[in-house]
């Protein structure tokens, strides 16, 4: 087999962007209910998980998923 039969078949990478800053402040609001504004339009709901890429906003016990790059704008509603 050749070297680059070998490289097709190798696992394809994602690399993504991380900004600590907005993941530290999602963090902080875990748990608050916030408006998150994205490329697609705004999300109301209680921020649930935080992870490096994505958040989990709850809303009426239905999960939705909002990748942290697509974010532009989070607000606390609770204050």
């Amino acid at each position: 087999m050749s070297t680059a039969d070998e490289q097709h078949r190798q696992t394809p990478e994602i690399n993504t962007m991380v900004d600590p800053y907005v993941v530290g402040t999602l963090q902080q609001g875990q748990g608050s209910n916030m408006v998150i504004q994205t490329t697609e339009g705004s999300v109301v709901g209680r921020i649930s998980e935080v992870y490096p890429d994505h958040i989990i906003v709850m809303k009426n016990e239905t999960p939705k998923y909002v990748r942290i790059q697509q974010i532009i704008w989070a607000m606390p509603l609770d204050r």
